[in-house]
């Protein structure tokens, strides 16, 4: 009889041979467990480098009679059925309640794995949505020529339907384990596992649970519980979805709490967003959605866009996610002048289906929160943070701040999770280093690796060799992106936080950070491939195009080094020798140099690609920095004050054309940022004025050559206060306000 220890070296036998029996990690993965050398690790472990064991106890198998079909007489296997132990294991677990979705009971049907949302109620029919405002390629049942099936995709990128009563194994750890003897017997690729975003339960919740918390709720070795056993009344529902031993991760079901529903959900805030774009055409809503596959979500990534085509022509599952559909057409409001004047209702109704949807958080929350921190203008800094701050609730809860590479999840959403969380923690990073708010995310606190190129990976089919050169450099862009995080904690840790300010490290300690931070930012910029690199750093031609993000990376690595700039003109020792601050404040005008020339150089194309809605603080400390050293350095050197009031000049004139074109409104935001530095250098520095003059000339404000004889600046000019008037960006007698 066979014992219950691993397999041991001898004589060998047949392929998939009764003898062979899966081990431990296997069997409580339910995976195929393939060992091709007797005594060594199976291709699994082999894949995750570790050993193989063998001390479960054997399953009670139920033994089945063999099948005609199974067999064809010369011992080979027919291709009616996958003969072998793991069909006989998969049956046998399958009659004790061991399903592909682990929180379905045997009475309840399977559903279609999530695509990073949640609908709003379950659909038979087709989705009540208008095919006309959908590009060609993306209207709802208007495939083959109406033979489409209902829920068939057609899109080459979207994932094939599959069998979900199959064994499942990693595709990585597959591509390891498949060989010409496997594909003669009749295996092939098993299904994704289940995704832990289901859409189908609006009933229901799945929360991420730390496994000290779990072993007390539950009382289990953390080790060995992967899943709980369905229909048993009173006991928790969860699930265990690291591949990692070490490293159990619980995701604990159960009913949702909901006191009340919110005002809208995201089909009415759709079909409002409708009704406010009708006058417009059907063109307006096409062209919104438009932008977001081609111009925003090649350098945002956090919505998988083949899933969403899917969703929105499948008659499966909920439907269409209407609160992404309208979100889209809000972020698109920058882009399409027509819709500015509607940018404030339009944004009511979106930020009333995001209040909906934290009532039962899915990664839908994220992604439409991420779409409001990622729109233009943001300047609404307040409902912003408030947003953000809920978002990183979210995040925890769902459990975004947790590696997800050994999760036995699909690929797409192992990629999707670390997309989300790396975009969340940058404009948590971003906004407290420019903000001067504290930071809400702890590098002690998550463990979600960096995104890398490959995250672009939209499902398990897509390679990257699929990727036109755009959008792997609007990819790149947003991987540098990222990459800048680590450089913006160091920032914040040396100077933003009020630890920081109350107790300061000492001054050699403080400049050997600044200039070890400028190391970073110069090492990460001249690692970056020739496609996103300025034009005076790759040696081509300044005026070449980007992809889409590009620029807003270029632009942000600058507006970085302005900052470190900044800081060191405010804690540099001014009893130095005159040599070593003329060194200072000529690498600060070098870099606002830079930063100048980069504004200069864009093209129509450039401005109507992807901005973060930060670009303007990046310019305004440009102009600011060239203001700062126009002031403090001219008794010193008259020279260099001069050229810092010269470039000036020409920033503004270039944002003032920028505006007065096409109302690109990160110019503008720059200019009025602008404002009171310039009128206050102008009252030291009379050339100064010129560069106020040029900004009140585009904001259409008067001035007056006896204005700086007042005391007070600000007392003429109260929009400066807040940094924002309502009524001066106003177009079609609307103001343009986000929220």
């Amino acid at each position: 009889m066979e014992t219950s220890a691993g397999p041991t070296a001898g004589a060998s036998r047949a392929y998939r041979s009764r003898r062979t029996r899966p081990c431990d990690k296997c069997r409580r993965s339910k995976q195929l467990c393939i060992i091709n050398v007797e005594g060594e690790p199976c291709g699994g472990c082999t894949a995750r480098k570790q050993h193989c064991t063998f001390d479960l106890p054997p399953l009670r198998r139920h033994r089945q009679a063999k099948s005609v079909d199974n067999a064809n007489g010369d011992g080979s296997i027919g291709n009616g059925a996958i003969a072998g132990p793991s069909s006989s294991v998969m049956a046998a677990e399958e009659q004790e309640g061991a399903y592909m979705d682990p929180y379905l009971s045997p009475e309840q049907p399977n559903q279609t794995p999530a695509l990073g949302w949640r609908g709003d109620g379950a659909r038979s029919s087709l989705p009540d949505v208008d095919p006309g405002i959908l590009p060609g390629h993306f209207e709802l049942g208007q495939m083959d020529g109406g033979s489409r099936q209902p829920g068939a995709s057609t899109s080459p990128s979207a994932p094939l339907a599959r069998n979900n009563n199959t064994t499942w194994l990693d595709p990585e750890i597959w591509q390891t384990l498949f060989h010409p003897e496997a594909a003669q017997a009749g295996l092939l690729p098993p299904p994704d596992p289940v995704s832990l975003d289901l859409e189908a339960a609006q009933g229901v919740e799945s929360h991420f649970l730390g496994t000290g918390t779990f072993r007390g709720l539950t009382l289990r070795e953390i080790n060995t519980a992967t899943q709980s056993i369905p229909n048993r009344p009173g006991m928790v529902e969860f699930r265990q979805v690291s591949a990692d031993e070490r490293y159990p991760v619980y995701f604990v079901r159960h009913p949702s709490l909901q006191y009340g529903q919110a005002p809208e959900n995201g089909k009415a805030a759709w079909d409002k967003v409708t009704r406010l774009c009708a006058h417009l055409g059907r063109g307006t809503l096409s062209q919104a959605l438009v932008i977001l596959e081609k111009t925003v979500l090649p350098t945002l990534p956090i919505v998988n866009w083949p899933q969403l085509e899917q969703a929105c022509r499948s008659a499966e599952g909920s439907g269409p996610p209407y609160a992404l559909l309208a979100a889209a057409v809000a972020h698109s409001v920058s882009y399409i002048p027509g819709l500015r004047p509607l940018h404030q209702q339009i944004w009511a109704h979106v930020v009333n289906a995001i209040d909906a949807e934290f009532r039962q958080p899915r990664l839908l929350v994220i992604q439409l929160v991420l779409l409001l921190l990622s729109s233009r203008p943001g300047v609404n800094f307040a409902q912003s943070d408030l947003a953000l701050s809920r978002a990183i609730g979210a995040v925890h809860v769902l459990g975004l701040h947790i590696d997800p590479s050994q999760w036995s999840l699909p690929r797409w959403e192992r990629s999707l999770r670390i997309r989300l969380f790396w975009t969340t923690l940058f404009h948590d990073k971003i906004r407290s280093l420019l903000l001067g708010r504290p930071s809400h995310l702890s590098s002690d606190n998550y463990s979600t690796p960096m995104p890398t190129i490959e995250d672009a990976q939209w499902d398990n089919e897509t390679a990257r060799t699929t990727l036109s050169a755009d959008q792997v450099a609007s990819m790149e862009a947003f991987v540098a992106t990222c990459q800048l995080v680590p450089i913006i904690e160091k920032l914040l840790d040396g100077f933003m936080t009020v630890k920081a300010a109350t107790k300061p490290m000492g001054y050699l300690s403080r400049i050997a950070l600044l200039y070890e931070i400028r190391s970073d930012l110069d090492a990460l910029e001249g690692g970056l491939s020739p496609a996103l690199l300025r034009g005076d750093i790759a040696g081509l031609q300044s005026s070449r195009s980007y992809a889409t993000g590009v620029r807003s990376l270029q632009l942000c690595i600058v507006g970085l080094k302005i900052i470190v700039h900044r800081i060191e003109l405010d804690i540099i020792d001014r009893e130095y020798p005159p040599h070593v601050l003329a060194t200072v404040y000529e690498s600060a005008l070098a870099t606002a140099t830079t930063a100048v020339l980069t504004v200069s150089e864009l093209t129509l194309a450039d401005r109507m690609s992807f901005w973060m809605p930060y670009t303007f603080h990046h310019m305004s400390n440009a102009g600011s920095l060239l203001l700062r050293i126009a002031s403090e350095y001219r008794t010193s050197d008259p020279l260099v004050s001069t050229r810092a009031i010269t470039l000036a000049i020409s920033f503004c004139t270039t944002l003032a054309q920028y505006w007065q074109e096409e109302q690109w409104d990160p110019a503008d935001e720059t200019l009025k940022r602008l404002a009171e530095p310039a009128f206050t250098v102008g009252r030291e520095v009379r050339e100064a004025r010129e560069v106020y003059r040029i900004i009140s000339n585009a904001l259409g404000y008067q001035v007056l050559d006896t204005a700086w004889d007042d005391v007070a600046p600000s007392n003429h000019f109260g929009f400066i206060n807040d940094g924002f008037d309502p009524s001066v960006w106003t177009i079609d007698g609307m103001p343009w306000i986000n929220f």
